[in-house]
């Protein structure tokens, strides 16, 4: 009933994952594991391949660096999309918010992103749950992180993984999610499936910051992106996208990344038009930190 979809480039991690579905996914299910050190493709082609095999309805992308902690999460996921017939994708990080303004999805918004996962850190494992009082089973979003993204086969035939576009493994996730959401589906982080990551954050690098424009500015006259609760006016929106600019300028200036990429990251971000934020640039463009809070 459930295909999961692994693209790995660590053999032990891969069989840690395998046993650990087994003994906690609760539903008949199958593994489509994939060792990309052997085809050396981008994960959005690794995705498609895993949709072009997969047996099932209900398809699951997962890392292989994640443990399940919920017993029979299957069972529950799949209950989710009987009782949603309009569901796009399933999560457990995400933001109800997707800016025109480069960035990755999550907003450092108060009550914008919500998020579900613990991280094992090497000695503990401690659970970040955004907003910490949140108590509802799904909250809708637009974007999702990709550490586990669940949808259907029909949802993928509607609106496929682009790997002609996203040919490394970055953007995947925004990209799929946010077209879902576009394309009329509802997305969903769920609260109620608990997953330890055993790392944390991503690699902010040149191609991360390459293909985050490119995607940008081809989807620039669908962004931005909000869930219909929010009801957002201009003024908001306008007030939205500086604060999401001014967080990624401040968090990205800590990454080597090479200054032509910073320069096209800031005329992408119509930068010149924000002279409230004109600090943050020179902070980014010059790498100088300062105690600041990061995305998630």
């Amino acid at each position: 009933m459930l295909s999961i979809v692994i693209c790995s480039i660590n053999p032990d991690l891969a069989r840690q994952v395998s046993a650990n579905i087994g003994e906690t996914v609760g539903i008949p299910f199958e593994l489509l594991i994939y060792n990309n050190k052997e085809l050396n493709l981008g994960i959005t082609a690794v995705y498609e391949l895993g949709t072009q095999q997969a047996r099932y309805p209900f398809l699951c992308f997962v890392h292989e660096d994640v443990a399940f902690t919920t017993a029979n999460w299957g069972r529950r996921l799949l209950q989710y999309f009987e009782d949603r017939p309009g569901a796009g994708a399933i999560g457990v990080a995400g933001a109800r918010y997707k800016s025109r303004t480069p960035s990755g999805w999550h907003t450092s918004v108060a009550n914008f992103d919500f998020v579900n996962i613990s991280h094992h850190n090497g000695k503990t494992v401690e659970l970040h749950k955004e907003p910490e009082d949140c108590i509802d089973p799904l909250v809708p979003v637009v974007s999702l992180d990709g550490v586990f993204i669940c949808t259907t086969k029909e949802n993928l035939k509607q609106i496929p993984w682009d790997a002609v576009n996203l040919k490394h493994f970055h953007l995947y996730d925004i990209d799929i999610s946010t077209r879902l959401f576009l394309a009329g589906k509802a997305n969903y982080v769920t609260f109620e499936i608990q997953i330890v990551h055993f790392t944390q954050g991503g690699a902010f690098s040149n191609d991360w910051v390459r293909e985050s424009i490119s995607w940008h500015t081809r989807m620039a006259t669908q962004l931005p992106a909000f869930t219909s609760d929010l009801n957002l006016e201009m003024p908001q929106i306008k007030k939205l996208e500086k604060s999401v600019a001014k967080t990624w300028l401040l968090f990205l200036r800590g990454w080597p990344i090479q200054k032509h990429l910073k320069i096209n990251w800031l005329v992408a971000a119509s930068m010149w038009r924000k002279p409230a934020l004109w600090p943050a640039v020179f902070l980014f463009l010059f790498r100088i930190k300062l105690k600041s809070s990061a995305p998630k």
